[in-house]
């Protein structure tokens, strides 16, 4: 249908709008541009009408400017997983803490060089066992993207970084088939099955960054989902289990099995179960830390080997400079500024502490639910200077209330 009366859009607009869609004239451009005939169109809307999804009348979502395709039966990407992304492509972008031989801690290259700072030259390779982040011009960065879904996060942070070793995973053949045309677009690989089963044992000890979009909403709080998800998503992708971690805790658990020795394993979880996320990375030998992005109601945890990498951040080189420092992230803001969200960084404990630990934080049952998928209401705010991941939805696109 090209191109569309205007009397056509308005129409479409005011029979979205009743139907409680926050977004109806965005929505209703995106049908009208994506139908071929007017009953197309008038199908389209009538779908939408009743509460299907927008990604999945229109086969697509946008997330960090790329195009996703999505598939009935398979988990939409949220804009609240943009933050996972970032503090993905901020744990691949940092260099190893640990220095090589002959060299003072802390050095590094120039950014978007190959070169130590001043030099001008190469900086010399060392032989050395394992692998660490420096290595990275000798040998692919690996990425493990768990309960892949559609595999955007995988691919998003993959084209962000401009290439690597992806390898995808979920259990649900639905998602399966969908993340494997996605991330066929950067030559990456997914498999089928429960978490770590399905993956090749040469990946065992090699993983630079873990991604993990597993499912954390309580198992009695699934029925308060807006339909959108409660009806349309696979109950796999929502279920957490009792109190939202069931996943998390089985991943932890193998992580640093999988992990190279300065990787770094992130899970997006809700904020009031963080704790609980925290605690199973912690029970799983990792050094846990917590960041938060209140304007997506986005957290995730990120865990590192001891003696890896500690912490990292997000943003300008500005809001590094003031927050960095003292241990802050800083995250896309409300439209009048950007605002800094706190990091907690805590190490392994002995297994007395986690005993103890264990008694306290099972007595905080905790409870997260997602926003209406199309319904609900956000904004669009610009990523910090610098960020790889941009905000999901440019005005207009689908997701736009995710």
């Amino acid at each position: 249908m090209t191109p569309v009366p205007p009397d056509v859009v308005a129409a479409v607009t005011a029979r979205l709008r009743a139907a409680g869609c926050v977004f109806a004239e965005e929505e209703a451009r995106l049908l009208t541009g994506a139908a071929e005939t007017r009953a197309d169109l008038e199908a389209m809307v009538d779908r939408r009408a009743v509460g299907l999804p927008l990604e999945l009348i229109l086969g697509w979502a946008e997330f960090c400017g790329l195009r996703i395709t999505v598939e009935p039966g398979v988990f939409v990407p949220r804009r609240r997983s943009e933050l996972l992304v970032r503090q993905a492509i901020a744990a691949a972008r940092e260099p190893a803490r640990e220095p090589r031989s002959g060299r003072e801690p802390g050095w590094g290259r120039e950014p978007g060089s190959g070169r130590e700072p001043g030099s001008g030259r190469e900086p010399a390779r060392e032989p050395r066992s394992g692998r660490d982040r420096d290595d990275r011009r000798d040998a692919e960065l690996v990425i493990l993207d768990l309960c892949c879904g559609s595999g955007a996060i995988g691919v998003a942070v993959t084209a962000a970084l401009g290439g690597g070793e992806l390898h995808a995973a979920d259990i649900e053949p639905a998602a399966v088939a969908c993340a494997r045309a996605n991330v066929a677009t950067v030559g990456g690989h997914v498999y089928q099955g429960d978490l770590y089963e399905p993956l090749p044992a040469a990946l065992r000890g090699r993983v630079d960054v873990l991604t993990v979009n597993a499912p954390y909403v309580p198992t009695a709080e699934i029925a308060l989902l807006p339909p959108e998800a409660r009806l349309y998503e696979p109950a796999v992708a929502l279920d957490g289990g009792t109190d939202g971690v069931a996943v998390h805790r089985r991943v932890a658990a193998e992580a640093a099995s999988w992990l190279a020795p300065a990787g770094r394993l992130l899970i997006e979880t809700g904020e009031r179960q963080a704790p609980l996320t925290a605690a199973a990375m912690r029970a799983g030998g990792l050094v846990a830390t917590v960041t938060t992005d209140h304007d997506r109601a986005a957290t995730v945890v990120a865990g590192s080997l001891p003696g890896g990498a500690a912490g990292f951040a997000v943003g300008s080189s500005a809001g590094l400079a003031a927050g960095g420092a003292a241990g802050f992230v800083v995250t896309a803001g409300h439209s009048a500024g950007w605002h800094r969200s706190r990091v907690r960084s805590e190490p392994a404990p002995s297994a007395t502490a986690r005993s103890s630990r264990k008694a306290a934080t099972s007595r905080g049952i905790v409870q997260c639910a997602l926003r209406p998928l199309g319904f609900g209401s956000t904004h669009t705010s610009a990523p910090p200077q610098g960020s790889a991941c941009g905000p999901t939805v440019a005005p207009g696109g689908p997701n736009a209330a995710r």
